[in-house]
């Protein structure tokens, strides 16, 4: 499974001190990228970093766009309007919140940063 589009709230502890968001990058997928398997157990960002005693006040998203370019001749969209559609979905989210004590975190792929200026 691919995962769903746009962003996503995985998990949200009682007192949220940090907000990681998991980008996938080219050709992945909000779940395919960060699961071992198709055993949803395997979808560690959900299943397994919650439960770690080290992140257990940080709220844990994922973000999911169409990147397989192969399928999208006729989309006009790109990177940078994908990158808008997070901006988006942040400024919208009811969970993502502009508090000064609260840090927001980006997790891409590691292919991600060849795409970065």
């Amino acid at each position: 499974m691919i995962g769903p589009y746009g962003l996503n709230l995985l998990y949200s502890p009682p007192v949220p001190l940090v907000e990681l968001i998991f980008v996938h990058g080219l050709r992945g997928g909000s779940r395919k990228t960060w699961s071992h398997s198709s055993d949803p157990f395997s979808y560690w960002p959900k299943e397994w970093l919650p439960k770690d005693p080290e992140f257990e006040n940080a709220r844990i998203y994922s973000f999911g766009y169409n990147s397989n370019w192969g399928e999208r001749k006729d989309s006009l969209l790109g990177l940078q309007d994908f990158g808008k559609y997070l901006l988006s979905e942040m400024m919208n989210s009811p969970d993502v919140k502009e508090r000064g004590d609260v840090s927001l975190n980006f997790l891409p792929t590691p292919q991600s940063y060849f795409f970065w200026p």
